[in-house]
């Protein structure tokens, strides 16, 4: 499961690729995907997203705490919805038929019911965040590595580290009493005794991550960290015969 439609569109490799090779796929989805493959069974859950998907995401890129204020309010909302739905109450009926699990990291506090006592991979559309790393037992140095936020130029210097240890520990603080917290509290009421999210996150079998060394630059990664830049680049498809008439 995802949320965002890009990320389905980077996803799509991955669905495609299983389909092909002979898997059966289910995908829960909230749009309509055009690429369909009879291997994959779509799951189209009705819950409205148009209001979170109508905001201006690149500015709230440059306006932190709104945005993480947006993501709380948009995945508790969604925690209290989603399952609900008839789509999601089927899937979650016929969950141990499943042998993997992968979802949209972006999503993990809303989904990660679907994950418990399951082999699961997490898959995030872009870099992998300092704190989704430390969860798997990878801390990265501040000394070198960027906390994801904000980023200073290379090599740091004292004063730049400073600043990373500080913004990586506040966004760890601020993301954990403002997004996961209230998730957390909403999930548990529909699913009460679930373990914590943090124990489903560290137990994720590999980290799918979109992303690159020329982007990103080198980091340490452990073996179930795996980055897949340059998945979506693919040979395209051929135009309809209409257009090439």
């Amino acid at each position: 499961m995802s949320v965002f439609k890009s990320h389905y569109a980077i996803l799509q490799p991955l669905i495609s690729t299983l389909a092909e090779r002979g898997h059966e796929v289910s995908v829960l989805s909230h749009v309509y995907l055009s690429q369909r493959h009879p291997n994959v069974s779509y799951y189209d859950y009705k819950y409205d997203l148009d209001d979170f998907f109508n905001m201006d995401h690149f500015r709230n890129t440059y306006e932190t705490a709104k945005c993480v204020r947006d993501i709380a309010n948009f995945t508790s909302h969604l925690a209290t919805k989603l399952y609900d739905d008839p789509a999601v109450k089927n899937i979650i009926a016929k969950k141990n038929e499943f042998d993997l699990v992968i979802s949209d990291q972006f999503a993990f506090l809303v989904t990660y019911p679907l994950m418990v006592n399951m082999t699961h991979i997490l898959f995030t559309a872009s870099y992998l965040t300092s704190l989704l790393s430390a969860y798997q037992g990878n801390v990265f140095n501040p000394a070198a590595v960027s906390n994801g936020v904000t980023d200073y130029p290379k090599p740091y210097s004292f004063l730049s580290r400073v600043k990373n240890i500080l913004v990586t520990l506040g966004y760890a603080y601020i993301w954990l009493w403002s997004v996961r917290s209230p998730a957390e509290d909403a999930i548990s009421k529909i699913f009460p005794g679930l373990p914590s999210s943090y124990e489903v996150e560290r137990n994720a079998s590999l980290i799918f991550f979109h992303s690159h060394l020329a982007l990103d630059g080198a980091f340490p990664l452990l073996p179930n960290q795996i980055m897949l830049g340059g998945m979506v680049a693919r040979d395209p498809e051929p135009l309809p015969k209409a257009w090439n008439d």
